[in-house]
């Protein structure tokens, strides 16, 4: 646990502040996606949710899209976990969902932490997108107390904090290596 807080505060520093637009203005002039990523509990549905509102665009869970697929990838195959298969053919649904969403010519926002999961950074290069500027530890509290009901009584305190910090040091990782990508 001494190792996850001395990252957490680490981490924390380099994290905190303002999100990091790209290419906003030409979103908010055109007819083309915004990418929202960050990390989990960073506050990506919220400002989804809003921009779509304040500029009239159609708003897209990318999270939930990808969980859907890996389902009926899941139950295609006959598994009960994913595996390198079903990761590789999220991939290539997740590049075609991007690509026919590119054509489309509408105004789209598409947030989820699973965008951190496609398998080229390059591919946002150039597009709009927004990096959740949240700290670490407000994002990993936000996420506690979101998955809380998840976790119940089936794991200790220290556990469910364990794994939280677990995936954000993940998460974290990611969006440092798409930011350099893009």
């Amino acid at each position: 646990m001494n190792e996850y807080l001395r990252q957490l505060l680490e981490v924390n520093y380099l994290l905190s502040g303002k999100n990091k637009l790209y290419n906003f203005e030409e979103w908010k002039t055109g007819k083309r996606p915004l990418f929202i990523v960050g990390l989990s509990g960073a506050g990506k549905s919220t400002l989804g949710r809003k921009l779509s509102q304040d500029y009239k665009a159609e708003y897209i869970e990318l999270d939930s899209i990808d969980k859907k697929f890996r389902k009926q990838m899941m139950k295609r195959y006959g598994l009960d976990r994913w595996n390198e298969k079903i990761n590789e053919l999220t991939y290539q649904h997740m590049k075609k969902y991007f690509d026919n969403l590119e054509r489309s010519n509408r105004r789209v926002i598409v947030e989820g932490i699973h965008i951190l999961y496609y398998p080229d950074y390059k591919y946002f290069k150039g597009k709009s997108v927004i990096i959740m500027g949240l700290s670490v530890l407000l994002s990993s509290l936000r996420a506690f107390k979101r998955n809380k009901a998840k976790y119940g009584d089936k794991h200790s305190l220290y556990e469910i904090i364990e794994d939280i910090l677990r995936n954000q040091r993940d998460f974290i990782k990611r969006l440092k290596k798409f930011e350099k990508s893009i």
